[in-house]
């Protein structure tokens, strides 16, 4: 009988034991899924990672060019900043001289208008002299015409 508790016992130890087995296994087969769960996270998050540090080096080298881009552009506007200064100064000059000049055509306009008008008045006044004494000439050559007439009405008789 011993020998029947203790097979018995040992059947029951077995059984107890197949089921913890068992029980193991399905434990460890969870445990193989989680790992591979795990397993797949920590590859996208190594894929993540590795976009992200992608990213930022195209970041990095985008804020390069734009920093390069910034200087550049920054120079040309000075430049063209500059430029524009100067031609405004020139302008401003040439505004200045232009107005001298123009002061200056006006005045001499203005004294040749005066001396024409002058010129003009001299002129007509040296018509009208000149047209008294063509009538004093005509008076004289009519008087002396008139007196030749006399003369030669004296000295008929």
């Amino acid at each position: 009988m011993q020998e029947d508790q203790k097979i018995q016992t040992l059947e029951k130890e077995m059984i107890h034991l197949k089921v913890s087995v068992d029980n193991q296994s399905k434990i460890l087969v969870e445990v193989k899924d989680i790992l591979h769960q795990q397993n797949n996270i920590l590859q996208n998050v190594t894929a993540i990672r590795e976009s992200l540090n992608d990213l930022r080096d195209d970041v990095d080298e985008l804020e390069t060019v734009f920093e390069t881009r910034k200087e550049v552009t920054d120079n040309n506007n000075k430049l063209f900043s500059e430029f524009v200064a100067k031609i405004k100064g020139g302008l401003a000059v040439s505004l200045f001289f232009f107005g001298i000049i123009q002061g200056a055509v006006a005045f001499v306009l203005a004294d040749n208008y005066e001396t024409h008008k002058n010129f003009q008045k001299e002129l007509q006044e040296l018509r009208v002299e000149g047209a008294i004494l063509k009538e004093k000439i005509k008076v004289q050559n009519l008087n002396k015409t008139v007196q030749k007439a006399i003369e030669s009405s004296l000295n008929v008789n």
